[in-house]
């Protein structure tokens, strides 16, 4: 049997490996980040001592408890976080 000396098997999967490296890290990274931005959320209602529980999506605070001053930095803490986040990542 003739193999294709232009594309072989070895070929095929060192491709395969280089394909779904970035797709991998991209999920890996996603994931991370979204926990991270989500603590910093409850990270912050918990500097505040504003009730909260921490899901794997989404911090979910009492609204009776707090100003609204407070609940506002609480929800400025995830995306002040990324931001930092990226700013660190590009410099």
């Amino acid at each position: 049997m003739k193999t294709n000396p232009v594309f072989s098997r070895d070929d095929a999967s060192k491709w395969a490996a280089w394909g779904l490296r970035p797709i991998v890290l991209f999920a890996s990274t996603y994931t991370i980040i979204g926990i991270l931005h989500e603590l910093a959320h409850a990270l912050t209602a918990y500097a505040l001592k504003n009730p909260s529980t921490l899901f794997h999506l989404y911090v979910q605070l009492d609204r009776a408890d707090g100003t609204l001053n407070e609940r506002a930095v609480i929800r400025v803490a995830g995306p002040l976080f990324c931001l930092a986040v990226g700013l660190v990542c590009w410099f």
